[in-house]
């Protein structure tokens, strides 16, 4: 029986950890024997073997670290050496990556343990983070400093935030191209082809890259009968909220809407985030229950991603699979979701037109998008579809 061992900083919670658990359920039925290994953080109860490596102290006292000497994946080194124990012991045949950061593992200890092995390595990136010296999304900088060599990080105070200390970021592109960019047995796979042009320019081009888009269980988000709202619904997804993630546009965006209209903001969380809200912004917080969020599309119009940068856009695909249209920035990978048919793209901040394209939706009807925003997400977004490359690659890598 063949092994898989999974690795990602969240276990079956928010996008990559649930993306992590399906890939592995599928293996699972394949009949692979499937470990998945995990932070500290944000863990639901999971259908495969599970192991936390990590603990709250590790990631407490490594996100200190990062502050001052901007270092997020070079903390956690008892974690990490748990975790090449754990690895000593399952032996698997293929070792699948998703986040590195987020102040849980050390990815130096872990790719020098790598290097004493022959283990195929899939490394999926969700973010720009494995081949920039700091950020995760050096667009919204408009920065190209990862191109050659990071340096001087305009957006260093940023998550992974290295607020009081020195500027890392190129000692961090350095130990990146060393440990990461270096492991020959490594394959990156990308969740959008926007992320993959952006890998072949960077310290991880000479790796083989593939482009497998994130995968919706379009069973369960599905186009359903459910209680019509009583007002035109505009819903805004995230497991947080911020001012990149369009937060502060939303909020502009409410002083726009007519009475008969509502934002529904999914995953706000008050205790976290000081910002009021306008009344005609209604908050529920992160639900991990994909029934209700499968409900909460239908009973909206339309999507609204005002993201600043985002690797896929999940939450248009969802919407997609329920039938209901989108409007998104013009920046980054969404665009590419978004057809004449299933929704509309507007220009990146601007507000007013945001709110004009949800009027083209109003007047147009939720109805006449619905059968091709399902058809869509069956054609492109099927996770049953999706997650078979990642079977077929992991299959390839260990025919012997």
């Amino acid at each position: 029986m063949l092994t898989l061992l999974i690795v990602n900083i969240t276990c079956n919670q928010g996008s990559t950890g649930k993306i992590s658990e399906q890939i592995g359920l599928i293996m699972k039925e394949r009949g692979w024997n499937v470990y998945f290994a995990h932070g500290a953080r944000r863990v639901n109860p999971s259908k495969l073997k599970t192991y936390q490596f990590s603990t709250k102290r590790d990631e407490y006292l490594h996100y200190a670290r990062g502050l001052v000497y901007d270092g997020d994946g070079l903390g956690s080194k008892a974690a990490t050496k748990r975790l090449v124990n754990f690895i000593n012991i399952v032996k698997p045949d293929v070792i699948q990556l998703h986040n590195l950061h987020g102040y849980y593992l050390n990815y130096k200890i872990l790719f020098d343990y790598l290097k004493s092995t022959s283990i195929p390595v899939v490394m999926t990136l969700h973010d720009c983070w494995s081949f920039t010296g700091h950020c995760v999304h050096p667009n919204i900088a408009r920065c190209v400093k990862w191109i050659s060599e990071c340096h001087n990080c305009p957006v260093k105070k940023q998550y992974p935030k290295a607020t009081y200390g020195i500027d890392g970021s190129r000692r961090n592109y350095r130990l990146k191209k060393e440990y990461l960019a270096s492991y020959k047995y490594l394959h990156i796979v990308t969740v959008s082809k926007w992320l993959g042009d952006l890998v072949k320019q960077s310290i991880l081009k000479e790796r083989e890259i593939h482009v497998f888009p994130n995968g919706v269980d379009v069973k369960l988000f599905r186009p359903m009968v459910v209680e019509k709202l009583n007002k035109f619904t505009i819903i805004a997804v995230s497991n947080i909220w911020h001012k990149d993630k369009g937060l502060f546009d939303l909020i502009k965006l409410s002083q726009y809407l007519k009475q008969d209209e509502q934002i529904i903001l999914v995953g706000f969380d008050s205790r976290r985030n000081i910002h009021k809200l306008p009344e005609n912004i209604i908050t529920i917080p992160y639900t991990n229950s994909q029934e209700e969020l499968a409900k909460l599309y239908n009973q909206s119009d339309v999507v609204v991603s005002l993201s600043y940068a985002e690797t896929f856009g999940l939450t248009v695909a969802e919407g997609f699979s329920c039938g209901t249209p989108a409007i998104v920035y013009d920046n980054t990978a969404q665009p590419a979701l978004i057809t004449a048919e299933t929704g509309l793209i507007v220009k990146t901040g601007d507000v007013s037109a945001v709110y004009d394209a949800i009027t083209i939706v109003r007047k147009t009807g939720k109805t006449h998008y619905s059968e091709s925003c399902r058809n869509r997400a069956e054609l492109y977004f099927d996770k049953e579809h999706c997650f078979e490359k990642y079977v077929e690659l992991y299959e390839r890598l260990t025919d012997k």
